[in-house]
């Protein structure tokens, strides 16, 4: 998983007390997605519920979620923790390029604007998101 935040890259990595393998967590429940990767500083988040197969669907707060939260953003700051999410004025989309459900492979792309819960003025821009997962289903 990864993604340009304010312009800089952003990729998930393991490391010694991560809690999912490889800093990704995917699981596809009742009909929606959610892919999570995380790195040393920082968690992002991708979710959108009512999915039916491959195409693009919009990240709205009655079909899904998006975030980003850590304790360096935007990358390479020095800042304290921080979190961002999406709401009914910052949205954005995710598309599913590849989905198999007897394999629980998913693949997409996703793009959104967040805002800061503690700053309405400060908002983060989620570009060129990518994933490329295998999902559990509980």
């Amino acid at each position: 998983m990864g993604a340009l935040l304010n312009g800089q890259v952003w990729a998930n990595d393991e490391y010694p007390w991560c809690l999912v393998p490889n800093g990704i967590d995917a699981r596809y429940l009742a009909s929606g997605l959610y892919v999570s990767g995380e790195n040393l500083t920082t968690f992002v988040t991708v979710s959108v519920d009512h999915i039916n197969g491959p195409g693009q669907y919009t990240i709205l707060p009655l079909n899904g979620e998006a975030s980003i939260s850590g304790a360096a953003l935007p990358p390479g700051s020095t800042d304290r923790y921080k979190d961002y999410r999406t709401d009914a004025s910052h949205s954005g989309t995710v598309t599913i390029t590849y989905l198999d459900l007897i394999h629980h492979i998913a693949s997409g792309t996703f793009t959104f604007q967040a805002v800061n819960v503690s700053d309405p003025n400060d908002i983060m821009q989620v570009t060129s998101g990518r994933f490329d997962v295998v999902f559990s289903t509980n």
